[in-house]
């Protein structure tokens, strides 16, 4: 569930970028796993990896005065979302590292 979330949020941020005042619903905020299997989890895992590289080549393309600019729908400038965003990706992987220690 967590990656799934991560996945959303890098989704929601990369539309930011391009101007889209995007909000995920409950439902895609923190999706439901429906089926717990190998291949979900590294379907999952992909899909984390693709939407992440697309949001660091996004960041990577842009110049200082972008990061300025404000984000479609809310207060804040881009600068202030992207810093959010490394933020939250920490958090969720410091639950992701506690979980996988805990199972071992």
């Amino acid at each position: 569930e967590l990656v799934l979330h991560l996945t959303t949020w890098e989704r929601v941020i990369a539309h930011r970028m391009k101007g889209q005042a995007l909000m995920p619903s409950d439902e895609e905020n923190f999706p439901q796993v429906s089926v717990a299997t190998d291949a979900a989890w590294r379907e999952a895992l992909q899909k984390l990896r693709t939407t992440h590289a697309d949001l660091v080549q996004r960041v990577s393309s842009m110049n200082e005065a972008q990061l300025y600019e404000p984000v479609p729908g809310k207060d804040y400038d881009l600068n202030f979302m992207l810093t959010g965003a490394v933020q939250h990706a920490a958090y969720h992987g410091g639950q992701i590292a506690l979980l996988k220690k805990i199972k071992q």
